[in-house]
């Protein structure tokens, strides 16, 4: 029988994948592991199903990697990974039905854009400048430049520019 990479990541899906539905009824994928191999696979797996380039990066708690898809990617990947009569975990397959009929309701808000990624050069640019530069020349928002610093502030970069509290209290 030949390799079938569909099977084998149910399987390791199986294991130690989790599905179900977060607290606001939307359905969700995700999968705990510390290795980078098959981090890689799912990445790989994920983008040929939701046209999507996920990166997912080791937390700093347990220094693992933690993958999650959620509403139409999540759908689209338990649709792809469960196919009719697939050998699964029956428990599985019956929270696979419930995700396959989800439909998104019309409250819950859709991005309606793509997300911009970072890259090396604008990382060093809001480094060295400060965030009204970082907007105008970077055509981005404020918080999105704020969020930025905050998550190179979290990887170790010095961001003394700024003070520790970038986001004002709500």
């Amino acid at each position: 029988m030949p390799f079938s990479k569909i099977d084998y990541l149910r399987g390791f899906f199986d294991g130690d994948g989790s599905l179900g539905f977060k607290s606001n009824g939307v359905p969700f994928v995700s999968v705990v592991t510390s290795s980078t191999e098959i981090v890689q696979e799912f990445e790989s797996f994920w983008f040929q199903i939701t046209g999507k380039h996920k990166i997912f990066n080791r937390n700093t708690r347990d220094n693992v990697y933690n993958l999650m898809m959620t509403a139409e990617d999540a759908q689209n990947i338990v649709k792809t990974m469960y196919y009719a009569n697939c050998i699964s975990l029956k428990r599985k397959q019956n929270i696979v039905k419930q995700i396959s009929k989800w439909i998104r309701p019309t409250t819950f808000q859709n991005r309606g854009h793509e997300m911009k990624r970072w890259d090396n050069k604008q990382d060093d640019f809001i480094l060295n400048h400060s965030i009204k530069q970082s907007v105008k020349r970077l055509k981005r928002t404020e918080r999105s430049v704020k969020v930025r610093l905050s998550r190179l502030r979290a990887q170790g970069y010095n961001v003394t520019q700024f003070p520790k509290r970038i986001f004002k209290k709500r």
